[in-house]
This record gives structure tokens, C-alpha cells and sequence, in this order.
């Protein structure tokens, strides 16, 4: 279970190392405008390197979500598996030459919704175990915030200007979580 935990670690920050370097060395490329899936889309430089980060996150999130040692309840388990699974597809559905996917725009949404959901039904979960007592009150709490956070910046990112910072922020609200 120790090798199953530690892709609870790995599989974020290998993601964010990748969208982070891919979006500084990438030419013409707006990490503050632009959405991570752009540096992934058809014919970029960064295609095979963005959708590898994204399949490497996508299959840790999954081997995560697989263990019970994290602590976390089968619901917020199936989400974070959930998440893995769509973070592969949009992997498997770029984004055409275009930046247009229908698939891509599905699996992302997805991934989004359990994202942000995962660390919302821990703190609901946690709190119903007793785990939100003041002799342990950082589980709940953080999991709310970050629950919230990561819902309400990449809801956000959906429509308001600098959306490729504001996914950026939610993404990392919820990967800092698991």
C-alpha cells in the first residue's frame, strides 16, 4: 500500500511540473490565458510530452484511488479514480489543431467535477466519523477548502478572462489535497 499512496504524491507533481515547464519554454504560449489542454492539442511542440503528464497523473490517480490506506472513504475513492480515468481521456481526445473537442471538453468537465468533489465528500465523510472533532480538525477543514476552491476556480475557468490561471489554481487546489 506504501508504493499506492506515494502516486498520491507523484502523480501531481509530475503533472504540474509538466503543464508548468511545457507553459514557460513552450513559444507563443500564455500559461494566464491559456488552458493546459492547448499545450496537449494536435500539431503543438508540447503535444507528446503534455499528454504524457496527463496519462502518468491520470493512471496514479487511479493506483491512488485502488488503496484504502489513504483513509478516504469508497465515494471520494471512486471520484479520485473517476478523475484518473478522465484525465486519460482527455489524453486520448486532444484538442484538434483548432483547440475544438467535443470528447476532450466532456473528459475535462469531468475531471473538474470529481476533482473538486473528492476532497467535498471527505469532509462531509470525516466529519460524520467523528474525524471533524476538535481534537482533529484539520481534515475536515482543509478538505472543505480545497473542495471549494478547486469548484469555484475551475468553474471559473470555464468563462472568466485569465482562465488558463484559474484552472491552474484550481488544479493545484485539488492536487494538493490528495
Amino acid at each position: 500500500d506504501t508504493a499506492l499512496l506515494a502516486t498520491g504524491v507523484i502523480g501531481p507533481l509530475v503533472f504540474a511540473g509538466d503543464w508548468a515547464a511545457l507553459g514557460a519554454i513552450t513559444p507563443n504560449y500564455s500559461s494566464l490565458s491559456e488552458a493546459i489542454s492547448q499545450l496537449a492539442r494536435e500539431g503543438a511542440s508540447s503535444g507528446v510530452a503534455m499528454n504524457s503528464g496527463f496519462v502518468v497523473y491520470g493512471g496514479a490517480l487511479m493506483a491512488y484511488a485502488a488503496t484504502s490506506a489513504s483513509g478516504l472513504s469508497r465515494v471520494a475513492r471512486a471520484l479520485l479514480g473517476l478523475t484518473g480515468l478522465a484525465t486519460v481521456g482527455v489524453a486520448l481526445f486532444s484538442l484538434d489543431a483548432a483547440g475544438q473537442s467535443t470528447a476532450h471538453a466532456v473528459f475535462a468537465v469531468v475531471h473538474y467535477i470529481t476533482l473538486a468533489a473528492a476532497p467535498l465528500v471527505s469532509a462531509w465523510a470525516w466529519r460524520a466519523r467523528g474525524r471533524g472533532s476538535a481534537s482533529v480538525p484539520v481534515p475536515v477543514g482543509w478538505s472543505a477548502a480545497a473542495g471549494l476552491v478547486s469548484l469555484s476556480f475551475l468553474g471559473a475557468s470555464t468563462f472568466a478572462p485569465l482562465h488558463g490561471l484559474l484552472q491552474r489554481i484550481g488544479l493545484t487546489a485539488g492536487d494538493a489535497w490528495v
